[in-house]
């Protein structure tokens, strides 16, 4: 029955990702033995939009319906399952006053491993990317770009399937932003500014459980990035400047 189940579960997600033309993924994220075939995109054909956005709320719907509908194919992750690899991938909005106000939502995603100290208790290692665009659109116009390098603590609550949990993460932003400003008598100029400066992530999520060695889940945090943000030209700064990633991924456990 556990292998049935499974077995439907990855059935359900190749149907899904040919659909939603969603390309190509490679045989080291699906258990051994599956492979996606390459999935050619028409989105031109079919008449919608080719937009990370509907690419990300469709996994992310994928996702829900999988993990609440039928019978999961294991209600704990096993015991002996300590190495952890993860993939994610989301949104990301800017918050604070210069922030919003220059910078577009943007995407961003994060690879990582850890280990299972407990049932309950884990440790992180993760390195993302992510980037918000200039509100002034144009070749010209500047965008904010950051890839966090966090060690991450996380502790789960509860039994069975699905388990709710709170994390936080230490470590650094690799920082390159820059801004397109008018100067009067000089006309648009793009500053740019490049810095690792510390930040802070704490966030919740809550995970499905799909498999003895495989689980899903949501989460959000709130990166707490300490860039400078000092460019000579450029409007006033926020100290700190914050950024709120929400996204969808999977994890795999192993021996």
């Amino acid at each position: 029955m556990k292998k049935k189940n499974a077995d439907g579960f990855w059935k359900r997600l190749l149907a899904w990702l040919e659909w939603w033309e969603l390309g190509s993924l490679e045989n080291s994220f699906f258990p051994r033995g599956f492979r996606l075939q390459r999935i050619r995109r028409t989105s031109a054909r079919r008449g919608y939009s080719n937009s990370s956005t509907r690419r990300l709320a469709s996994i992310g719907v994928f996702i829900l319906a999988s993990a609440l509908t039928g019978p999961l194919a294991a209600q704990e992750i096993a015991s002996d399952q300590r190495w952890i690899e993860q993939l994610d991938g989301g949104l990301v909005f800017p918050e604070g006053g210069s922030a919003v106000k220059n910078y577009n939502s943007g995407y961003g995603w994060d690879l990582g491993v850890g280990y299972r100290l407990s049932r309950d208790f884990s440790l992180m290692m993760t390195l993302g990317y992510y980037d918000c665009d200039q509100v002034v659109l144009g070749g010209a116009a500047g965008e904010w770009i950051y890839m966090p390098l966090l060690a991450t603590a996380r502790f789960s609550f509860g039994e069975g399937s699905v388990r709710p949990y709170v994390m936080f993460g230490f470590g650094a932003a690799f920082n390159n932003y820059s801004l397109t400003v008018n100067t009067p008598g000089v006309g648009p100029q793009k500053l740019t500014r490049d810095e690792p400066d510390l930040l802070l992530s704490p966030g919740l999520g809550v995970r499905f459980i799909v498999a003895g060695d495989m689980a899903l889940f949501f989460q959000g945090r709130v990166d707490i990035n300490f860039a400078n943000q000092t460019i000579a030209g450029g409007p006033p700064a926020d100290n700190p400047t914050l950024f709120i990633p929400v996204q969808c991924g999977i994890s795999f456990f192993a021996r």
